[in-house]
């Protein structure tokens, strides 16, 4: 492997190779690899070498120009002596002209994976740092070695926990990869979830190590090698550099600096900066990095604050810095550019500024300066100055960025400055942040009808005509109409009744007047498409409640048009629908039921008639009330499909049968949020081949089939090699009747009632950056994770287990996911971009609904507060950690902390609601230690209060349950902190688990105590989802609290998302007791426990313990025989129902006719062969009041 010889050489052709070593089958070095750059020191040079896995220090001297590689000579005291003047050798004396000569070599470490094998060793660039007379060698194998060179021993060597991508890759992969001559390492990507640069940092007596094969950060003591203390990578890509005792950490989207001496951070936060693309450097006390948008940012590195920006002409490629004097040397792909230091920009200043005709642009420079060094007032002052003195149009641009950036950060100081900015010439774009700054600064002082003045002002100036403009703000952006809406929606609701009355007429006025502009003109110049597009704008801004626009968007609502655009019209239509005050809900109401009817789909149109006033009188107060009358008489809609009592009926017979094999079940696809009146009732899965997602409505009907392959149009797709078992935990989200579903490396929007036969794929994402190929999509997998407390959460992750891009739910109609570190917010039907924002840490938890965006770091315990419609900033505190957090929707958590109580010397739990919006309603309360809490969800999507969606605050759900000591059962309101219900159950099961749904008039109660398998009972459910409960399941009167029934469920495991989504709840798992040594051999009990349960009154329908172990069960429906099926996969339960007595006026279920026939995309699965019958298992009697046992 051959060197360039650095230094001054003689006058030779360019790229000419003056020496090399290793190309001699005698010499030592021959079949081996230097793993790096060698270090030149004392002239010689040494380097690490590795061969048959053995890696080793080598020193080679230059037989060619020694003093070309002189730093200077080691004594024995470790300092540095002046290079001595050594004559050049004749090549003659070398042993091969022209080469090197090996003097000596040590042996370090024998790596236990091959370089061949070892990507991240093979592309580190190793080499050793010298310091105190000591080489500190890395290895990238796991240790770091020290050597004393002049003593040519070992001094110590400090070993830490290494990660070798090759030992990760899905197998296959890596064989496909060599079978085409790829390189293994290409499959991950490396350089956003690994340390930059491997190579030691030695600071004053310590040594820091960042090794590309750890995800730790490592500080040793440099004498010694002992650690003194190290600290997660997290997502940091490289040590900057050391400035008075600080440490300088840098990841792709922040800064942070950390204590030396112990580790820990220094500055409060990090300092957020926009994606970097290049190496940073730290010169003095300012660190320069160049970031991905064509800039390079100055930032102190003592404080973190920004200090300065500087844009990079778009020609220019940005890359690498390095610093050269006073000067900073970029690097890019296609070229070198080099800018100027401070220091000559000072002369030039005083220069300017002594003579009169130049003064103007000394000012200007000198503020500029200033400004860079953090003196603001002062920087500001000689840029003012400038400008009345004349100053050249770059001093005031500058000026006026000055003003803008400070509204923002000084808004008071700097308000005078901004009126005064109306005497230059503001581009649109400097017109439109002034006014928003403006408008935010207001309202941030609470002045919110001044505030809500700038923002008519903005809809004035750019608003009304651009409506759509991006909006740019640093590492915001969000589109313009949204930003207004916003604005204008949070001025008015802080107003007191008069100043929103007053607010309200202003707007009302503002919107006549626009709609009296647009009737002056001819349909030539306004067709009636853009009079509606401009009027739907108009709602987007001001809303859809103000008088003013009322009789517009009924012109809106009625126009055939709308019904052109089916998807966009049901989002438009369904908000008013289910907002009971709004002034057209009735109209709304009425349009929704004929949009589905036109298109053929009336079984989902009568899903809308319960949101239908029964009150004839507020039926005939409601705008379209004629329209309603008419759609209830139409005999397309005389079935509910709602009411068909299918599971109404008691319990009449019980079978056991076997079931023939074949029958495969499918992968839960896990309804993450969102609700849709259409299709709550239906379930979601994939089929166990991975290869179609099934949609199965409330009866048990295959609905459609569709191929996975149909959305993978965009180039991603699913790796069913390696993430084959993670597929049971893709992501389902809804609003309206339109679903996103997260496969993969990407997600995919569609419409599932579009088409009988399966449904349209409106729009799809990729969770990778574009940049990313496609062998980095196959390894993305969605992971649904849970926290202690049995919280669950979701993530997608790469291959290496890092968390990479992640769809974050939906809400109001807007999708909102996350690529890298940056956040977006799209509208759900078309996919266009409403904001983003950048810098949002990797791994985070964000939370959703329709007022606001909650950005929880689990690494700092920091929460971000978002308007939802806009992406503003709302405010920044401090949450409890992931693990403390019961559950979270938007601006609302539940957390549960143990510790102190307030008074002083007591411990015990802390029950917290936190409103993040509104901190005067959150509230706490002390629980004894021995307490049990969770909370209470509904049994099923169906059973939500059809008025409030999921993600609605006005939704009464989630409640708090508690069982304390002496087995006193409370739910709780969660905003109001009343007492809903009380109940007396076990005294014994108050601190174990406790799981709760509300079913109707019933509280499902599940009781038990902590499941210790520690000493080797291991309790398996038949989902990894399953919780291993043992102790008690209840039924409690949801109205007296009174305990309905009782049933003992012992070492089992239930899965609570099929609690109580059909009649019986059933309880399945493999048990395995602790292991029993009998002379000397060990034996192990396996046993399959199944016990299912009438939860509507506590019949105990069937239970088992037997010797067999179970893959799972399947909840099969056959609604024409009032049946249900429980497929345990070698034999199953029939559930056979009664036909329940049908109410006066109302056919029986047979009678209703049946559902219209779909046919799905794909073949449908056939039906599983008929059993054989066998003698049916006897049924316990079921008992009302006392408890039951299973044995």
């Amino acid at each position: 492997m051959g060197f360039d010889a650095p230094g001054v050489a003689p006058a030779v052709e360019p790229g000419v190779n003056r020496v090399q070593a290793g190309d001699s089958k005698k010499d030592p070095l021959a079949g081996g690899y230097f793993l790096g750059p060698p270090l030149p020191l004392g002239g010689l040079l040494y380097a690490l070498h590795e061969s048959a896995g053995e890696i080793r220090l080598v020193v080679l001297e230059n037989m060619l120009t020694p003093t070309f590689f002189s730093h200077g000579d080691l004594t024995e005291a470790g300092r540095r002596e002046p290079a001595s003047s050594v004559p050049a050798m004749d090549a003659a004396d070398a042993d091969e002209p022209g080469g090197f000569k090996l003097r000596w070599l040590q042996s370090l470490v024998t790596a236990e994976t091959d370089l061949a094998m070892g990507p991240i060793r093979s592309v580190a660039g190793l080499s050793p740092t010298e310091a105190d007379g000591l080489l500190i060698c890395p290895t990238g194998s796991g240790r770091v070695v020290a050597v004393d060179p002049l003593r040519r021993q070992l001094v110590w060597s400090y070993a830490y926990a290494a990660t070798n991508a090759s030992l990760q890759l899905d197998q296959r992969a890596m064989f496909l990869a060599q079978m085409t001559g790829r390189n293994p390492a290409t499959l991950t990507d490396e350089e956003s979830s690994r340390w930059i640069e491997g190579l030691p940092l030695v600071v004053g007596h310590r040594v820091l190590l960042t090794p590309r094969e750890s995800h730790e950060l490592h500080c040793l003591d440099l004498a010694s090698g002992k650690l003194l203390w190290k600290k997660p990578r997290e997502d940091w890509l490289s040590v900057a550099g050391v400035v008075r005792e600080q440490v300088l950490l840098v990841g792709r989207n922040r800064v942070m600096a950390v204590s030396l001496q112990e580790g820990q951070p220094v500055w409060r936060q990090s300092t957020m900066i926009t994606p970097q693309v290049g190496t940073p450097v730290l010169a003095g006390d300012v660190l320069y990095v160049p970031l991905e948008n064509q800039e390079i940012v100055a930032i102190d590195a003592v404080t973190g604050r920004h200090l300065a920006r500087a844009a990079i002409d778009p020609a220019c490629a940005v890359g690498n810095l390095v610093r050269a004097g006073d000067h900073l040397v970029m690097q890019g792909i296609d070229g070198v550019t080099v800018f100027q230091g401070v220091g000559p920009l000072e002369a030039k200043s005083q220069e300017l500024l002594a003579a009169d005709d130049t003064k103007p642009r000394g000012l200007a420079l000198r503020g500029a300066l200033r400004l860079f060094r953090g003196a603001t007032d002062a920087g500001f002052e000689d840029l003012k100055n400038s400008a009345r003195d004349g100053g050249d149009l770059r001093s005031q641009q500058l000026l006026i960025s000055v003003i803008l950036d400070g509204l923002q950060s000084d808004f008071e100081k700097y308000r005078d400055a901004g009126d005064r900015l109306e005497q230059f010439h503001l581009t649109p774009r400097q017109q439109g942040i002034y006014l928003q700054r403006l408008a935010s600064g207001l309202a941030a002082r609470d002045d919110q009808e001044a505030a809500l003045g700038a923002f008519l002002r903005l809809w004035d100036t750019q608003g009304r005509e651009e409506p759509e403009a991006t909006f740019a703000n640093g590492d915001w952006t969000c589109r313009l109409d949204h930003l207004l809406a916003a604005g204008i929606e949070t001025s008015l609701a802080k107003l007191d009744a008069t100043g929103r009355e007053r607010g309200q007429r202003r707007i009302d006025e503002r919107i006549a007047q626009d709609l009296a502009a647009m009737a002056t003109l001819p349909i030539t110049t306004l067709p009636i498409e853009k009079r509606l597009d401009r009027v739907a704008q108009m709602a987007v801004v001001f809303g859809t409640r103000s008088p003013a626009i009322t009789e517009a968007l009924k012109e809106l609502i009625k126009s055939p048009l709308l019904m052109d655009e089916p998807v966009l019209a049901e989002q438009w239509l369904m908000p008013m629908a289910l907002d009971e005050g709004h002034p057209l809900r009735g109209l709304a109401i009425a349009r929704w039921i004929e949009l589905l009817a036109r298109q053929g789909k009336t079984d989902w149109a009568v899903k809308l008639f319960p949101l239908i006033p029964r009150d004839e009188e507020a039926l005939r107060q409601m705008a379209g009330a004629e329209e309603l009358v008419a759609l209830q008489a139409d005999a397309r809609f005389l079935r509910a499909e709602a009411d068909v009592p299918y599971w109404k009926g008691v319990i009449t017979d019980t079978r056991r049968k076997p079931v023939q094999p074949g029958l495969i079940r499918g992968m839960a696809i896990e309804p993450m949020g969102g609700r849709s009146l259409l299709t709550d009732d239906w379930n979601f899965e994939m089929d166990a081949g991975v290869q179609n997602i099934v949609a199965v409505d409330a009866l048990g009907n295959l609905r459609w089939q569709m191929p996975t392959a149909y959305l993978e149009r965009d180039g991603t797709q699913m790796n069913q090699m390696f993430f084959g078992g993670n597929m049971q935990r893709h992501q389902l989200f809804t609003s309206g009747s339109l679903q996103v579903f997260s496969l993969g490396g990407h997600f995919t929007v569609v419409d599932p009632l579009s088409d009988p036969t399966g449904p349209r794929v409106l729009w799809q994402r990729k969770l990778l950056p574009s940049s990313a190929s496609s062998s980095a999509s196959r390894a993305i997998g969605t992971q649904i994770r849970r926290h202690p407390n049995g919280r669950l959460y979701s993530q997608v992750v790469d291959q290496m287990g890092m968390v990479s891009g992640q769809l974050h739910g939906v809400a109001s109609g807007i999708v909102f996911y996350q690529v890298g570190a940056r956040l977006f917010a799209a509208e759900l039907a078309t996919g266009e971009a409403i904001w983003s924002r950048q810098n949002i840490p990797k791994g985070a938890e964000v939370s959703i609904d329709s007022s606001a965006v909650v950005i929880y770091d689990n690494f700092s315990h920091d929460a971000t507060i978002l308007k939802t419609l806009s992406g503003e900033l709302i405010a920044e505190t401090t949450t409890p950690g992931p693990t403390e957090r019961l559950w979270q929707r938007g601006s609302e958590a539940i957390s549960l902390v143990r510790g102190e109580t307030g008074v002083p010397g007591e411990t015990g739990l802390v029950l917290a609601y936190h409103d993040w919006l509104h901190p005067q309603a959150s509230w706490r309360e002390t629980l004894a230690p021995m307490t049990s809490v969770t909370v209470v969800e509904p049994a099923s999507r169906r059973d939500l209060d059809i008025d409030h969606p999921a993600d609605s605050p006005g939704n009464d759900y989630p409640q708090i349950a508690t069982l304390s000591s002496g087995g006193r059962f409370r739910v709780i309101d969660r905003k109001s902190r009343n007492v809903v219900l009380t109940a007396k159950l076990d005294e014994a099961l108050s601190d174990g688990i406790l799981l709760v749904r509300k079913k109707a008039d019933q509280y499902l109660v599940i009781a038990s105590q902590e499941v210790d398998q520690s000493d080797g009972l291991r309790i398996q459910g038949s989902d990894p989802s399953a919780i291993a409960i043992d102790g008690m399941f209840y039924g409690i009167d949801a109205k007296t609290g009174g305990v309905n029934w009782t049933v003992s469920v012992p070492q089992t495991a239930v899965d609570l998302r099929q609690l109580a989504e059909l009649p019986v709840s059933v309880f399945c798992a493999r048990v395995t007791q602790p292991p029993r040594i009998v002379d000397g051999r060990m034996f192990l009990k396996s046993e399959l426990r199944v016990t299912v349960v009438d939860h509507r009154t506590g019949q105990l329908v069937y239970a088992t313990i037997e010797p067999q172990t179970t893959g799972g069960f399947v909840i099969q429906q056959q609604p024409d025989k009032r049946r249900l099926i429980v497929n345990l996969l070698g034999w199953m339960l029939e559930i056979d129902f009664a036909e329940p007595a049908a109410e006066p006026g109302v056919p029986k279920a047979s009678e209703k006719s049946p559902l219209p026939t779909i046919t799905p995309a794909g073949p449908v699965p056939a039906a599983p062969a008929p059993a054989v019958p066998v003698p049916a298992a006897p049924v316990p009697t079921p008992r009302s009041s006392p408890a039951k046992s299973i044995p």
